[in-house]
């Protein structure tokens, strides 16, 4: 691998433990070639090149694109980091280098410690031997040895729960059963760095909870963990940190929440990207704005008279009658605690050709106070969709006092809005 990447082995009375540097990447980019047979000829001359020692050229050649450019970070002991972005955006070619899959082609990895990695579905298995068979291989791969796994069997099963089918071999097995098998072997032997891909989307709710605690308790026990994933609140429940990539590199670096709001963001920016010919309505843009009613309405002390403005672009192709607007409300990381639709309320917003901008006043709201992201959904008069409710949109901030009477979240009934279409 040369010099770009480096592993080592801690010593077991390393100085400052909570704050030691487990991952260490400088600078490092990889590219890829769309076309196969020049794939083929590049990878050759680079092969020469290094061989004969001379220096690099890493500028991009025909048909070559940067799948990672030019990204840094340090993980230390304990940390979980999530890495966020598009497809696309090189997270997983990423993972790939930290586990030493495959080499950067600029820049430095460091390791320290030992690696247990989950990135591809099946991967590390052999089809054709069994469930028991394959988890000696893979500990032998880990440079774990047998007395060792012998210990850690009966546990491994237990947490794969695949107990019946332990000596079937794995080609039989589904793709959560092999996503629990891989995911039991990684945390029993309790490497310092767990590297985790979006795989354990693959796994039920029950198997995905139990997989995410263990991840919490790994990091009490100071396993620093980088973690790959598309939803949101399974980044709250476990991540103390987090990289927004995009197709560009690295846009951002820090606490969790900022770093949902940077996607969301990104998102965004892509959504208004697209060129459809073929579009009727879509969301543009939005915003959202917290007020101080000036003459409110009975309400709860605790939410201080707080009321909601939100004004809503929606692009259209053509004249739309009678459209039907659902806007969604989410706490960060949680799932839709409330919503609220024009046709509930009885208010007609008919769309004209080109830009329209509507505005939805809710009074007297009662969210607590907390960061929220907003969704919307357009649907034709008859219920068909225009622009699916999946689409991020824009976030407000609640503020306010601490609720004591609301220990928890749970489905709001909103006050009724007004809707009117802003010439």
């Amino acid at each position: 691998m040369g010099d770009a990447f480096e592993k080592s082995v801690l010593s077991e009375n390393e100085p400052d433990r909570d704050n030691e540097v487990l991952v260490q990447v400088e600078n490092v980019s990889k590219k890829f070639c769309r076309s196969l047979k020049r794939s083929l000829w590049y990878g050759l001359q680079d092969a020469a090149t290094e061989l004969t020692g001379r220096e690099s050229d890493h500028a991009l050649r025909k048909d070559e694109f940067w799948a990672v450019k030019d990204v840094s970070f340090k993980l230390r002991r304990g940390e979980c980091l999530g890495l966020i972005g598009p497809n696309g955006a090189g997270k997983s070619t990423l993972l790939k280098m930290l586990n030493g899959l495959i080499k950067p082609d600029e820049g430095h990895i460091k390791i320290f410690g030992q690696v247990g990695a989950l990135i591809e579905l099946g991967a590390g298995f052999n089809p054709i031997l069994t469930g028991r068979e394959n988890v000696y291989i893979n500990a032998a791969i880990l440079g774990v040895s047998q007395k060792l796994i012998d210990q850690k069997l009966e546990q491994i099963i237990d947490f794969s729960g695949i107990e019946k089918f332990i000596d079937t071999p794995v080609q039989s097995y589904s793709s959560g059963m092999r996503i629990r098998l891989g995911f039991a072997i990684s945390i029993a032997l309790k490497p310092d760095i767990l590297i985790v891909d979006e795989v354990l989307s693959v796994g039920d709710i029950k198997f995905r909870s139990k997989c995410y605690r263990h991840i919490k308790e790994l990091m009490t026990d100071g396993t620093s963990i980088v973690l790959v994933t598309h939803s949101m609140h399974d980044l709250f429940r476990v991540a103390n940190r987090s990289i927004v990539m995009s197709c560009e590199g690295k846009m951002f670096d820090g606490d969790v929440i900022n770093g949902v709001v940077e996607y969301q963001k990104l998102c965004l920016e892509n959504l208004k990207k697209e060129k459809s010919a073929s579009f009727r309505a879509r969301i543009k843009s939005a915003s959202a704005k917290e007020f101080t009613e000036a003459n409110p309405t009975v309400c709860l002390d605790a939410f201080e008279n707080k009321s909601l403005s939100i004004t809503i672009v929606i692009e259209a192709s053509q004249d739309i009658s009678n459209p039907i607007l659902v806007i969604y409300f989410e706490p960060f990381g949680l799932e839709p605690i409330a919503s609220v639709t024009n046709r509930l309320h009885d208010s007609r917003i008919d769309l004209i050709e080109g830009l329209n901008h509507i505005s939805v006043k809710l009074p007297n709201h009662p969210f607590l106070p907390n960061l929220y992201s907003i969704h919307a959904a357009l649907y034709n008069e008859d219920g068909s969709i225009l622009f699916h409710r999946s689409r991020y949109i824009t976030s407000f901030k609640a503020s306010g006092k601490e609720v004591s009477i609301l220990k928890e979240y749970f489905f709001l009934r909103l006050p009724r809005c007004s809707w009117s279409r802003v010439s």
